[in-house]
Parts: C-alpha cells; sequence; structure tokens
C-alpha cells in the first residue's frame, strides 16, 4: 500500500525555517568570549568557541526560541515600567542605542546585560542587575521547584549554572551586589522571579577561567569525557573537532601567529605576511580591516598545535610537524614556501587550507590513503560525493 503524504506540511513554513537557518550561517562569529557562556561546564567547549574551530549551525527550532527570548525580554521590560516605583535602564546612559555592556581582559571577554533596576519591592533601596530568561515549560518548572527547595537567593545556582555565572560577572563588572532574574515561559503568560548575591570568589574564579582560554593558546583544556558517545559530548556543536578528528577552520583565531592584545584586538606574528607586527582589526561583524588579510584563506596561516589531533614532533618558524601515534603516520603543517627540515622523514606536507580543504579529518591520514591521494593527486572527500582527477580519469581503459 502506498504511503500517504503527510498533509501536515506546510511547504511555505518549511521555506521559513530553511531562511532563517540560511540567514544563521551568513552571520559572522562573535570574535570575543562572551560572558554569558563563561558558565559552560566543559572548558574545552569554550575554548573551541572562542576561537572558532567550527561553524556554529542553529536549527530553525533554537533560532525561533532565541527570537522568542528578545522579543520577552522587551515584552517584559515594559511591563515593569508600568509600575511608578520601578527605575529600569536596559540601554547605556551615554549611547541610548546601545546595551549596557562590560568588558573585561583586554576587551576580549565580553558581556551585555539585559538591564539596571532599582525599587523592586524586596530590596526597593538597591540596584540589582536584570536578566530576563524565556524559557519551556519543563525549565520553568524547575526554577519554581528550585526556589521552594533552596529559597530565593539560592534558587538561581542550583537552576542553571550558566545564568548564575552570568550573573555572578554582571555584578562584579557592574559593582553591584544585587541580581534579580525573571523567568517566563514562552510567550511570557508565565513569569517568575528569584534575586542572587554576588560572591567575589566565584566572580574571581570566573575571570582565572576566562583569562586561561583566552590567552592560553598552547594548551587544550581537558575533553568533559573521553566517550564520544557520552550525551554532553554527543550533542556538543565541537564534537567532531573534539573526538572526530575533524580538521578546524583556517581563520586568524586557529592559527599559531595569531596571539590576543589589548582593545579587543589581534596581533600577527608571521614575518612572512607582514613587513613588521601588526594588529588585525576584526570589528562586531567579524570583518577583518585590514584588506590585505584574509579571515578564511589565510596563504600564511599554520594551525595552532593545540587544535591539531595528532603529537607534536617539532615546531619551527614556518612549520609544525606532527606523528598520528596510532599509524605513525608523520606529516608537515606549513606555509606555502615552507620546506621542513624534517622533509625527508614525513609522508605529507600541507599547508593550513589543503589540510582542511582536502584530508578534512585528521584520521584521513593513513600511509595507505596518502599513497593513493599521492598517485593520482586526489583529496578526501565525503562518500555521496564522486569527484575524479582529471589525470585519474584520462587514465581508464574504457
Amino acid at each position: 500500500m502506498a504511503k500517504l503524504p503527510d498533509i501536515n506540511i506546510d511547504q511555505t513554513l518549511e521555506d521559513i525555517d530553511k531562511e532563517l537557518e540560511k540567514k544563521q550561517q551568513l552571520e559572522a562569529p562573535r570574535n570575543y568570549l562572551g560572558m554569558s557562556q563563561i558558565g559552560e561546564e566543559c572548558w574545552r567547549k569554550i575554548f573551541y568557541s572562542f576561537r572558532g574551530v567550527a561553524k556554529r549551525v542553529i536549527p530553525a527550532s533554537n533560532l525561533k526560541a532565541i527570537e522568542d527570548g528578545y522579543l520577552q525580554e522587551e515584552i517584559m521590560a515594559k511591563r515593569l515600567r508600568l509600575l511608578p516605583y520601578i527605575e529600569l535602564h536596559t540601554h547605556d546612559p551615554n549611547n541610548s542605542k546601545e546595551q549596557i555592556s562590560f568588558s573585561l581582559l583586554l576587551d576580549h571577554f565580553r558581556g551585555h546585560c539585559d538591564g539596571m533596576i532599582l525599587g523592586i519591592k524586596k530590596a526597593p533601596h538597591t540596584w540589582h542587575v536584570w536578566e530576563n530568561k524565556a524559557v519551556k515549560i519543563e525549565k520553568f518548572n524547575k526554577i519554581i521547584k528550585s526556589i521552594n527547595e533552596y529559597g530565593d537567593k539560592y534558587a538561581l545556582e542550583w537552576w542553571d549554572s550558566i545564568y548564575f555565572h552570568q550573573a555572578q560577572i554582571y555584578m562584579h563588572c557592574s559593582e553591584t551586589k544585587r541580581h534579580y532574574l525573571t523567568v517566563e515561559t514562552p510567550g511570557g503568560r508565565d513569569f517568575i522571579s528569584c534575586r542572587t548575591n554576588y560572591n567575589k570568589s566565584i566572580s574571581e574564579n570566573i575571570i582565572t577561567k576566562a583569562k586561561t582560554i583566552i590567552f592560553d593558546n598552547w594548551n587544550i583544556p581537558a575533553k568533559l569525557s573521553e566517550k564520544r558517545e557520552f550525551y554532553k559530548c554527543k550533542w556538543c556543536e565541537y564534537s567532531e573537532v573534539c573526538h572526530d578528528g575533524e580538521i578546524p577552520l583556517v581563520n586568524c583565531k586557529t592559527c599559531r601567529y595569531s596571539e590576543p592584545t589589548k582593545n579587543g584586538r589581534r596581533s600577527c606574528l608571521c614575518k612572512e605576511s607582514l613587513e613588521k607586527n601588526e594588529f588585525i582589526e576584526i570589528n562586531d561583524r567579524g570583518e577583518i580591516k585590514n584588506e590585505s588579510l584574509y579571515l578564511d584563506n589565510c596563504p600564511y596561516h599554520i594551525y595552532n598545535p593545540a587544535l591539531i589531533s595528532a603529537k607534536l614532533i617539532e615546531q619551527q618558524a614556518d612549520c609544525c610537524t606532527y606523528i598520528i601515534e596510532e599509524n605513525g603516520t608523520k606529516f608537515a603543517n606549513c606555509i606555502k614556501t615552507s620546506i621542513p627540515e624534517l622533509k625527508d622523514s614525513l609522508d605529507a606536507i600541507y599547508t593550513s587550507l589543503e589540510l582542511k580543504n582536502k584530508i578534512k579529518n585528521i584520521n584521513n591520514l593513513k600511509p595507505q590513503a596518502l599513497k593513493i591521494q599521492q598517485e593520482f593527486s586526489g583529496e578526501i572527500v565525503e562518500d555521496n560525493q564522486k569527484v575524479w582527477n582529471k589525470t585519474y580519469k584520462n587514465g581508464l581503459k574504457g
């Protein structure tokens, strides 16, 4: 019996989801470490995120939830302002078009709070950092449970670690002692609140964590779990790089020559690409202001060894050599004009662009695969693709 078509499918609505996802893919990645993510349990995940090792893909359902969060924030602000005793500031007093923002660690660690509020009934004379979250019903019920079990002041810490750490660093930056969180169901039909006290020790630990992730470029944090199937790793957007050996993206943040410096900028230390040390200026849209530098196809890019899933043998001025211990393959990651000192003992030499675009995954670097690739000038492709080198095709006998 033929399968009946799903009468609930609306191609128009499906196309909206596709357009939302397409629009998100065109957005430039954030070029700083966000205070809203510092509470993430996995340090390695934050390390990867800050360096832009993979293109973030957000499904349409999540994009719509994010959009709802922004809308509910505006609605909740209007509701609070209905009360004559409430004073709420949602924008920078010095610039009415900008959110209230905070910045630490040479402007590489940034955050934007929803507002500053004065006058709430529980503490009418105390300024609070205000944040609003729109969450699913299940999560909304959990904060009610946390408030009932742990009390108003401790509920946030037990309910959501990421929101709790965000609250602590915002209080630290704003030099306030209280945080006021309003939580809504989707659409804002139900809401609840809790207050949180400032903890100096926790805030200082947060700053130390951020400093390590931003400036310790050579030591990658440990995995949250060595098991790929662990539920928090299984659904992580960086699992393919972390567990599966996928080659990271080519950009200034994954490059060995790039170092964070003042004013949220990065300094390029590559003598080949620059006559002298020069700042790589990246605006909030992720665009590089220096026209001579390229975000994703710089010919002088060499991967930060911490991001390559192989054992580093040696670093040279314009080259890094590695060995894959599982199969003994030795290879180099070099700029195009480099000649590695150990070239005679290497199985292959690649630029970063070749590693990313041709090899794709560190597990593809196997002796047999390299032999075939070198013989036919080929490249690694996905199983559902059929790409044939012209030389190879011309050599086929019909």
